[in-house]
């Protein structure tokens, strides 16, 4: 025990030499990076991924990332791209935006409640989050909050062509669901929501509304008002949600995954052999799905049907405690 100690002692000296002697950080284990991603979109020839600490990532293909600097610490749960730029937003109310994916810039939003989900319609954007908060923006700098009719949490949001709808659940994001919808953005009205679980994820597929939440949830509807309650079979909490022109694409708690053509009939494509961290996030290209998750996981497939899926990031599975989530200096500087 005594050696033990010491050693540990040495590796906390020589930590914080390297601090001092070092300059910039790039990570060695997870890689990418280790930070957990909660949603990812595509537009305009590049995947972007975001998540806690600040975290953001750009790919052109699904397979090769790069970190990209935020200029904010604050975790980010939703990006989507609206009228000519990106968009993220999270906790305690945190915007941003940018061109490219590459530089980006804060926007005051005017509230602190954490920002869940976002959705666009052309002519204006609008953010949902905790303790039912909802705002609307024409060009996401300025915003104005608006009334969403409940308190509870709303984690997602989406745009069919002629509404808005926005779903969630109770304060404890298990309990009980809530859905409201808006044609505008600005009036919303709450909708029965069934008995559901509380929802995480949102999606329309051109016929109609799917949402999926706590232990295996499911709700649809042909025209957001009414709802039928179904369930994906999975058990666990599905936090992300997807539709690729043939399939619907759930995401989720121990690494779920599961794939539906109909809504109904669900296949388990989830393979511990991939991973078995949390997936948050879920977007496609047309040709190709990728998927975010716990500990910077990344998962692409290229099957319509979402059958395969291949790890993009990657970690030392069994590494000792002392290499886990290890970030390596470069650049060194002379004291």
């Amino acid at each position: 025990m005594k050696a033990l100690r010491s050693f540990v002692v040495f590796i906390l000296f020589a930590t914080g030499s390297l601090a001092h002697a070092q300059t910039n950080w790039a990570w060695a284990n997870p890689s990418p990076q280790g930070n957990t991603l909660r949603g990812v979109t595509w537009h305009s020839g590049q995947f972007v991924a975001v998540g806690e600490n600040g975290t953001v990532l750009t790919s052109p293909d699904g397979n090769d990332w790069v970190i990209r600097t935020s200029n904010t610490t604050k975790t980010l749960a939703s990006i989507v791209w609206h009228e000519s730029q990106l968009v993220a937003a999270g906790e305690d109310g945190t915007v941003l935006t940018s061109a490219e994916g590459v530089a980006w810039t804060k926007r005051s939003s005017g509230t602190i409640a954490f920002l869940n989900g976002l959705a666009g319609n052309g002519a204006g954007l609008v953010a949902v989050g905790n303790g039912g908060a909802i705002l609307t923006s024409a060009d996401a700098v300025t915003w104005i909050a608006r009334n969403s009719t409940t308190t509870d949490n709303l984690h997602a949001v989406a745009w069919n062509g002629s509404l808005f709808v926005a779903v969630g659940g109770s304060p404890d994001d298990f309990t009980s669901a809530s859905v409201v919808t808006s044609p505008d953005g600005v009036t919303w009205t709450s909708r029965d929501p069934v008995s559901a679980r509380c929802l995480f994820a949102l999606v329309w597929n051109g016929n109609e509304w799917m949402a999926v939440g706590n232990s295996g949830a499911e709700l649809t509807s042909p025209d957001g008002l009414t709802w039928k309650l179904g369930n994906t079979g999975s058990g666990v909490a599905q936090r992300g949600l997807s539709w690729n022109g043939t399939t619907f694409i759930a995401v989720g708690q121990f690494g779920m995954i599961r794939t539906s053509a109909d809504g109904e009939m669900w296949a388990d494509r989830s393979s511990v052999a991939v991973t078995a961290n949390d997936l948050f996030g879920i977007a496609g290209d047309g040709s190709q799905t990728v998927a975010v998750g716990a500990k910077g996981t990344l998962l692409s497939s290229t099957a319509m049907n979402a059958s395969s899926w291949t790890l993009r990031s990657s970690e030392i599975a069994n590494a000792s405690p002392f290499v886990l989530n290890v970030a390596i200096r470069t650049g060194w500087a002379a004291d």
